[in-house]
């Protein structure tokens, strides 16, 4: 029992600071999410809802985003937006087609610091169920 003890202190003295660190302040896992009630079925781009965002990262610089329905050969677009505080972006400001067919698209958005590396990524599925909520 006390050489379990002591191998444990010797373990915990030798941890790294880091580990033991408070969480940093934008901890909570960044998220979106939309809705495809506003958007006409089927039409070419600009056609994108409004998307809404919490908890980007602080040092983000740009946001990609990019749609899809996990459907490999089916491009629907996205775009980059430049990242300034902001909480939502604007219905039709991405280069992105709005769904053409009943089932499961996902908007994949991640934030990129000023070199372009990756901070967060965050993902909303969202069922486009009926066409007259497609308008």
């Amino acid at each position: 029992m006390k050489t379990f003890v002591r191998g444990a202190l010797v373990a915990a003295a030798l941890a790294p600071a880091a580990a033991l660190a408070p969480a940093p302040a934008f901890a909570d896992a960044m998220s979106i999410d939309f809705a495809w009630h506003a958007v006409s079925f089927c039409r070419d781009a600009p056609r994108n809802p409004v998307i809404t965002l919490s908890h980007v990262p602080r040092e983000t610089a740009v946001l990609r985003l990019e749609l899809s329905n996990g459907d490999a050969a089916s491009d629907y677009g996205g775009g980059d937006v430049a990242f300034t505080g902001e909480h939502e972006i604007s219905a039709d400001s991405l280069m992105a087609r709005s769904p053409c067919r009943l089932g499961d698209y996902t908007w994949t958005m991640t934030a990129l610091d000023k070199a372009g590396g990756v901070l967060a990524v965050a993902t909303r599925t969202r069922r486009a169920d009926s066409y007259s909520a497609l308008r």
